[in-house]
């Protein structure tokens, strides 16, 4: 539980410093706008902002920043006095809403395209590890089957027998006794019965037809 509680705390920090640090950057740049007299390009710096906030992993945190950045830099016409040549104000600012806005859609498109090959190398990767494992499953397969004809081929062939005891010796050099080994090796199963040779040895005392 402990664990748990630290990795979701670790999580949100790791999530949610590039919204600190957009807020943080947002107020001293409204402080600088403030103070420094409306001609400076100041509300320029809004472009770091907006590039911070495309860090976020909030898809519309980037796009709330830019308009929210570009209604600061129109505020600041109703917080102080403008001066004579109005329009070198007024053409500052309007260039900083269009370097903001221009800025939040194309580092939106590029972390859209980041994002889409990102998501392409994992579908790749897993793509690759379904074919590794089903490769691996064909291969054990063919093992088996192998191993299949294999003892086929044994139970076809020559099989090597002891002279005396008549055990049956496996490809791995065990022996076996005979009934046990056809049994393992083949769909070959036993009853046992009684020839009538063998019959007449063990009792005589019986007749017994060929």
């Amino acid at each position: 539980m402990i664990k748990k509680k630290a990795k979701y705390k670790s999580n949100f920090k790791k999530n949610n410093i590039a919204d600190i640090a957009c807020w943080v950057m947002i107020l001293i740049i409204l402080l600088l706008d403030i103070l420094i007299p409306l001609g400076a390009a100041i509300t320029l710096a809004y472009i770091l902002v907006v590039y911070v906030s495309l860090s976020s992993p909030k898809e519309k945190f980037p796009i709330f920043i830019a308009v929210f950045c570009s209604i600061l830099t129109i505020f600041i016409f109703f917080y102080q006095p403008l001066p004579p040549e109005v329009w070198k104000v007024i053409f500052n600012r309007v260039l900083s809403i269009f370097a903001i806005i221009l800025t939040a859609i194309l580092g939106l498109q590029r972390k859209i395209m980041e994002q889409s090959r990102e998501k392409a190398f994992l579908e790749r990767e897993k793509a690759l590890d379904e074919l590794n494992y089903a490769l691996k499953e064909r291969n054990f397969a063919l093992e088996e089957r192998n191993d299949a004809i294999e003892e086929l081929r044994i139970l076809n062939g020559t099989l090597p027998i002891c002279a005396s005891c008549k055990k049956i010796r496996d490809k791995k050099n065990h022996w076996h006794q005979i009934e046990s080994y056809i049994k393992n090796n083949s769909e070959a199963d036993f009853t046992h019965t009684i020839c009538p040779e063998c019959a007449k040895k063990l009792y005589p005392e019986y007749s017994f037809k060929k």
